[in-house]
């Protein structure tokens, strides 16, 4: 009986530590109107997406998304926990 408890133990322990290591997984997405091309990875400054619609819908729960001075004429709806950072914001 102690053995089967312990195997349910050790199981139990990794399904957690695979669920909280996935669920601090986040990602930043970058976003220049200026000079980025929605067909950029959209993970870095210098490969930024070029409008905060398309960044949006490369995101996931929990992720960011980090948007450079710039005049964007977008509607944006936006159906998940995200952080949107602009231009000149501390973070």
């Amino acid at each position: 009986m102690k053995r089967k408890l312990t195997i349910n133990t050790t199981l139990l322990l990794a399904l957690v530590l695979a669920v909280s290591t996935s669920a601090l997984a986040s990602t930043t997405w970058y976003v220049n109107g200026a000079s980025g091309s929605d067909s950029n990875s959209c993970k870095t400054s210098l490969a930024a997406c070029k409008t905060i619609g398309h960044a949006i819908s490369l995101a996931a729960s929990g992720d960011s998304v980090i948007v450079s001075a710039a005049t964007y004429v977008e509607h944006l709806n936006i159906g998940i926990s995200l952080n949107v950072i602009g231009s000149g914001a501390r973070y």
